[in-house]
């Protein structure tokens, strides 16, 4: 037995080594967390755990919060599991275990330092403005002990029940409840608000309870709220499509800058002070001043900050003159602010300035009936200091004329106080308009002649129909303004009378009617049926030739095509003579293989044979209009596309003036078309292009001032594009016209007015 114990000995003696933890030589034992580290019993465990001995182990179970190890948990139940509130962690506890420099400590995390604040009514639902002025998750405001950051606004109290801040209203509406007006609510927290719940809001709009206004479905506070992948415009808090990364200035807004280092747009300068009349920036909010007549007032040391509007407020008696001033060294010369005066619904514009040096940046206003009127200020870039001066003094409000009441075509002033040849005397005031009733007979014409100072103000008229639609307008900048058309049926006619914009001022109205037109059968008649029609050689068109189209008439012509033909058929004449449309059938006269696409100035239509064929072209009078046209067939090889005479403006810096409506254009491929476009502010431009569909979709894209910027895109899929915008500037825009179709051979005519909205 001694000999065996002997023999044993030194295998336990190699035994003990391999199994222990003290030879210097081994690894100790992996760690689980560290609960004696900086990050005391949660290093390395879930939330739900607590580290003992290295180790992490399930927290031990709770009845109510107070078991928790702190008020960053909630104790849940009935699983009696501590876990971390939503937004809470304990990934810093400053000063222990500070954050970057990028990043502040707030509710247990580091984050980043973005969504600046000055109280949480800045913030966006679910948030709260912080100690640290940044926007954080809400939280319970009797959390303050372990959470400082939780303190109520200022002026604010802490509710223990609800852990909600009140005003010391302590959430009971104003005891004069009528201090809310004009569908204003109270809120329950002492603030005349928008809106209290989604129900107070239009369609499409959501009730944002923290700021009570009612916000688009699509309205955003940072890019989180926005769905992949659109980001969250911070100008206009709504969601939107991600804008190509900033190369310089001109990439971005006119109230920001280029970050070139990030690609992003920002607003120089950081975070802007308001002045001591914020927040003041809608109409709903403005700012109410009040300068006794024939005072004046001066106020000063206003501010605004980028892409901000300061909005004021004054009521005014009938005849009173309003001058207001933007003015501040900090104006001279840089252009940085506008001023505008609104009437009483705070939507339409009754006159506006821009700070030198390109406006006086004074404005002046009489008052034509009592009530409030809205002044705005904007800043167009920068933090722009300015002062406001306030003029109110006797002015003369715009006079009535003999006519009124004639503001619709329901008290139109009646034809026998309308007659022919004869000038008419009147006068138009701010947002009033003169209407005058006439009687055509079917054929007759109608001209309105409208004379006025145009260096005063700005007159349009027009022709409307019974239900007040436009037939015609001429609505431009110069005087006088002519206005022509001839009417297919006997009907009755308005003739509209209105200043553009707010524009005011006399005027002298002509309108003279035309005999009907006198219809002479032109050279090619008869040629009304399939027996008479005019029959084209083979391979040869139809030089330019004189037409008339008269009362059940149609113009038709025999066309004899190969295989490798198309056919390019257009008749040219006045719109206000006549209107006509271009058919191809087949050669009975049977079934219609294309027709002409709306158009103005012209119709036009190209057709391809398919295979050695004959077709029927027919040209009718639209409506049954009758009057004279032009009429022009030309033949080509379906392969080829024939540039068009403005050929080559196929960049932005090869535009060329536009064309006029009569002449026929053409894409051809990957071919482009630019147009220079000279417009004015607030006047609405529309743009139509005529094109069959089926020869190449073309699309329409209005680009801004500097060349770039696209303002408006027609890309519809039919015969035809319209494109239309209120353009916010005078100067050169640029009209691109272009296809996306592979292998397009699109002949089509392009049509701009500009008009008032």
């Amino acid at each position: 037995m001694i000999h065996t114990s002997l023999r044993l000995a030194p295998l336990l003696f190699f035994v003990v080594p391999l199994a222990g933890a003290c030879d210097p030589l081994l690894p100790a034992p992996p760690q689980q967390c560290d609960p004696a580290g900086a990050l005391a019993g949660k290093a390395g465990c879930l939330s739900d755990e607590v580290c003992e001995d290295f180790k992490c182990v399930p927290r031990p179970q709770c009845d109510v919060d107070e078991d928790c190890p702190s008020s960053a948990f909630d104790c849940v139940l009935p699983a009696q599991v501590c876990e971390l509130r939503e937004g809470f962690g304990q990934e810093c506890q400053e000063p222990e275990a500070p954050c970057q420099p990028t990043e502040f400590c707030a509710l247990g995390l580091c984050r980043p330092r973005t969504g600046e604040c000055r109280e949480s009514f800045d913030c966006p639902i679910g948030q709260r403005c912080d100690t640290h002025q940044f926007c954080i998750p809400d939280a319970p405001c009797t959390l303050i002990a372990d959470f400082p950051e939780v303190a109520c606004d200022v002026g604010q109290t802490c509710d223990a029940l609800s852990g909600r801040c009140l005003l010391p209203c302590q959430n009971e509406c104003p005891p004069a409840s009528d201090e809310c007006s004009d569908g204003f609510k109270c809120d329950g927290s002492c603030r005349c608000v928008q809106c209290i719940s989604n129900e107070d809001c239009g369609a499409g709009l959501l009730c944002d309870p923290r700021s009570g206004d009612c916000r688009s479905e699509n309205s955003c506070f940072s890019d989180d709220d926005c769905a992949d992948p659109l980001i969250c415009d911070l100008l206009s808090s709504l969601c939107q499509v991600a804008p190509p990364a900033c190369l310089d200035d001109f990439d971005c807004s006119i109230a920001q800058a280029c970050d070139v280092a990030t690609g992003r747009c920002v607003t120089p300068g950081g975070v802007c002070d308001d002045d001591s009349f914020e927040e003041h920036d809608t109409p709903a909010n403005a700012k109410e001043l009040d300068v006794a007549p024939g005072e004046s007032e001066l106020f000063v040391a206003l501010q605004l900050c980028p892409d901000d509007d300061d909005v004021y407020s004054m009521v005014l008696d009938v005849g009173d003159r309003l001058t207001a001033t933007i003015q501040h060294e900090a104006l001279v010369g840089s252009a940085r602010a506008t001023i505008w005066l609104y009437d009483e619904t705070a939507e339409t514009a009754l006159r506006f300035s821009q700070a030198p040096p390109f406006g006086s940046g004074r404005i002046s206003y009489v008052a034509q009936q009592a009530g409030v009127v809205y002044l705005r200020i904007n800043a167009l870039s920068g933090e722009t200091p300015y002062d406001l001066l306030l003029e109110r003094d006797s002015g003369a409000p715009c006079p009535l004329d003999s006519f009124e009441p004639n503001d619709d075509v329901g008290t139109a002033t009646s034809q026998d106080l309308v007659p022919d040849g004869i000038p008419l005397s009147g006068t138009v005031c701010p947002n009033d308009q003169d209407v005058f009733r006439l009687v055509v007979a079917a054929g007759e014409a109608l001209t309105a002649t409208l004379a006025f100072d145009s260096s005063a103000a700005d007159l349009d008229v027009a022709f409307l129909d019974s239900t007040g639609e436009v037939l015609a307008q001429d609505a431009g900048a110069d005087a006088p303004e002519l206005l022509r058309r001839r009417f297919s049926f006997a009907q009755t006619v308005f003739v509209r009378v209105r200043g553009f914009g707010t524009d005011a001022g006399s005027y002298t109205l002509t309108v003279e009617h035309e005999a009907p037109f006198g219809c002479t059968p032109d050279a090619a008649e008869p040629d009304d049926d399939v027996i008479d029609a005019t029959p084209l050689p083979l391979n040869q068109g139809l030089a330019a030739q004189s037409r008339t189209m008269c009362a059940a008439d149609e113009d038709l012509l025999l066309v004899p095509l190969e295989d490798f033909e198309r056919v390019i058929v257009r008749a040219l004449y006045i719109d206000s003579e006549v209107e006509l449309t271009i058919d191809v059938l087949d050669e009975t006269g049977t079934d219609v293989q294309a027709t002409s696409p709306p158009a103005t100035g012209g119709a036009a239509l190209s057709y391809d044979a398919v295979g050695d064929e004959t077709v029927l072209v027919r040209i009718s009078g639209t409506g049954g209009a009758i009057g004279p046209y032009t009429l022009v067939v030309t033949k080509e090889n379906q392969l080829t596309c024939t540039p068009d005479a403005a050929e080559p403006n196929n960049t932005v810096a090869a535009a060329t003036p536009l064309p006029s409506s009569s002449e026929l254009l053409s894409i051809c491929e990957s071919d482009q078309d630019f147009f220079v476009i000279e417009g004015v502010a607030d006047k609405k431009l529309i743009v139509d292009a005529s094109f069959r569909q089926a020869d190449g979709d073309i699309d329409l894209m209005l680009l801004g001032l500097d060349g770039a910027q696209i303002l408006e895109v027609a890309d519809g899929t039919s015969d035809g594009e319209h494109l239309e915008l209120v353009l916010p500037l005078d100067g050169i825009y640029t009209l691109r016209v272009f296809s996306l179709t592979s292998g397009a051979r699109a002949p089509y005519s392009l049509v701009t007015q500009l008009v008032s909205p």
